[in-house]
């Protein structure tokens, strides 16, 4: 009460705003509520909003010459990592072509890496720091990593062993010696979440390309699946029925990095595929990374089958995607923190945190997850069968517009916007039949969702919550402010179908609905539900589950309609 008391001296809510404010706080019957001013959102002591969502910057654009161009090709019969990179004397490792792009770049001039097609079981080392303020920290050189044709050029974590099998009678199992001792990485949340053991390993294995699924002990060994013994230094597969494995190609996975950048501006990446990192849980590592770098830009490329996060982007400035699929990785397909300008077009997150779905773990800290970013574009993206949920934006997230992006059929939240200071703008998106919520807003200010699709959610279409306020940084400015959900705009959506169409949920208190309902917007959105139109939540502690005319009445809508028939399914 004291929050909302304090309010109240400062002039924050008067006239009108103020007596709606009161009929939230007191849940007064709708009869006895003052109706909306229609002057109502033009109230001079109206809370400031955020302004206007801009987004990410345009977009950096790859030039088309270059001072050099270096191939690689290991295949080549005068192939060498002595040779100068000429066409018709290539160099023979991808890192080969990694150096010599670095070189030419500190002696000034742009570089065109063309690769030709193969699987490079390489670790990339570009932790090369050129831009680095004691360094060359202004040098704008151009480095482009092409494939010769897109998606034929895979840097792999994996190694493949052909040989040194024997088959095991008794268990049925092809049987092979196991080198490494790598444990199971630590608990990073240890007293707050339980992660169970398999979520926390990282053996990988693969029969023509397709993966096997780990168990801890001989005796869970069915079809399918592979063990690893430490202490007997072995590993035992038993492979799918119907499949030769003698014939089979089997890749192992060796490599916990593919590669890391660090302080490199200026790096492009063009028709490449990153797959089989065993990568470990534990911050910021990732099969991909990028740190302190400005203007990096993937193109075309694919991040799959990876044991934990595919690619991190931290520290950094103007990071770009275009055509970027992420799938099938153990945890997120993508991660960002204290960035910069994020951009990403044309993209899309699936089928990811397998791994940590082993272990029953789908929240906490997966989910597609982008915190600390600021000046954020993600234009026609589409996240599906997540275990997770689908798009996660955490602390610190500022400027943001998703537009046209669909997001179904994930394990949690199609989206959750957890402790933003705004704007954010979310429009002419498709979010259907995830697990849980499809939009969800806790401690998130200046939040606009225009012309959307949400349909069949599971739980609420649109959920609002977040218990008091949080407090939220500034990772640039150093500062930071108070959160709870205010100035959120909700037009010309249709939502259907779920448990509730609009749900405030149960943690909310008095003073909570009453600072989210005072500057709450709702206007011609399109509700939809075949049972009927009493689909509108308030904590049952206030008022509970109401009606159309009873939600129009509280939060002033305007312009909306309802109707007791459904639309078709747009996930179709």
């Amino acid at each position: 009460m004291r929050r909302f008391l304090d309010r109240i001296n400062r002039g924050r809510w008067t006239g009108a705003g103020l007596i709606a404010v009161l009929a939230a706080v007191l849940c007064l019957p709708a009869g006895a509520q003052a109706q909306p001013s229609p002057d109502r959102d033009r109230a001079p002591n109206r809370p400031t909003t955020p302004g206007e969502a801009t987004g990410a910057p345009p977009a950096w654009t790859v030039p088309d010459t270059f001072d050099a161009t270096i191939y690689v090709e290991p295949d080549h019969p005068r192939a060498s990592d002595r040779n100068i990179g000429t066409a018709e004397m290539p160099l023979k490792s991808l890192q080969g072509g990694v150096f010599a792009a670095v070189q030419n770049k500190r002696d000034g001039y742009s570089t065109r890496v063309v690769i030709a097609p193969g699987t490079y079981r390489e670790r990339l080392n570009m932790e090369t720091y050129t831009n680095w303020q004691e360094n060359q920290p202004d040098n704008e050189a151009v480095m482009l990593f092409e494939a010769r044709e897109p998606g034929t050029v895979i840097l792999s974590g994996s190694d493949e062993w052909a040989d040194g099998w024997t088959l095991d009678p008794h268990a049925n199992a092809w049987v092979h010696d196991w080198p490494y001792v790598w444990g199971v990485s630590p608990n990073p949340w240890q007293g707050y979440r339980e992660l169970a053991e398999i979520s926390r390993r990282r053996e990988m294995i693969f029969l023509d390309g397709q993966p096997l699924q780990q168990v801890l002990s001989k005796r869970d060994l069915v079809a399918g699946t592979f063990f690893v013994d430490e202490q007997a230094e072995r590993l035992m597969v038993l492979p799918p029925e119907k499949k030769n494995f003698e014939s089979a190609k089997k890749e192992v996975g060796v490599r916990e990095k593919l590669i890391w950048i660090e302080y490199e501006h200026n790096v492009a990446f063009r028709g490449l595929v990153f797959e089989h990192a065993v990568t470990r849980w534990a911050d910021a590592w990732a099969a991909v990374r990028v740190s302190g770098g400005q203007r990096v830009r993937f193109e075309d490329c694919e991040f799959r089958h990876n044991n934990g996060l595919a690619l991190y982007l931290g520290e950094s400035m103007d990071m770009q995607l275009d055509g970027v699929r992420s799938y099938h990785n153990g945890w997120d397909g993508w991660g960002t923190w204290k960035v910069k300008g994020f951009r990403a077009e044309d993209t899309q997150t699936s089928f990811n945190n397998w791994r940590g779905g082993l272990g029953e773990f789908h929240g906490w800290a997966v989910g597609n997850k982008i915190e600390s970013t600021h000046d954020i574009t993600i234009r026609r993206h589409r996240s599906f069968g997540n275990q997770s949920r689908g798009l996660w934006f955490d602390l610190d997230v500022r400027n943001v517009i998703l537009d046209e992006v669909m997001v179904k059929h994930n394990y949690g939240d199609g989206i959750w916007f957890e402790a933003s200071p705004g704007p954010v703008t979310v429009m002419n998106s498709t979010i259907c039949r995830n697990e849980e919520n499809g939009f969800f807003t806790t401690y998130s200010e200046g939040l606009t969702l225009t012309g959307n699709t949400f349909y069949e959610n599971k739980r609420a279409q649109v959920a609002l919550g977040g218990e008091g306020t949080r407090y939220s940084p500034n990772y640039l400015s150093g500062g930071g402010k108070e959160l709870s959900v205010q100035d959120f705009t909700l037009r010309g959506n249709v939502l259907a179908g779920g448990k509730a169409l609009v749900d405030a949920q149960a943690k909310l208190g008095s003073e909570e609905w009453a600072e989210i309902s005072y500057s709450f917007t709702s206007e011609d959105n399109k509700f939809y539900h075949a049972k009927g139109p009493n689909q509108f939540r308030v904590t049952d502690s206030l008022l509970g589950q109401l009606s159309f005319s009873e939600w129009q009445t509280r939060t002033g809508d305007t312009g909306s309609t309802f109707a007791s028939v459904m639309i078709t399914d747009p996930c179709q």
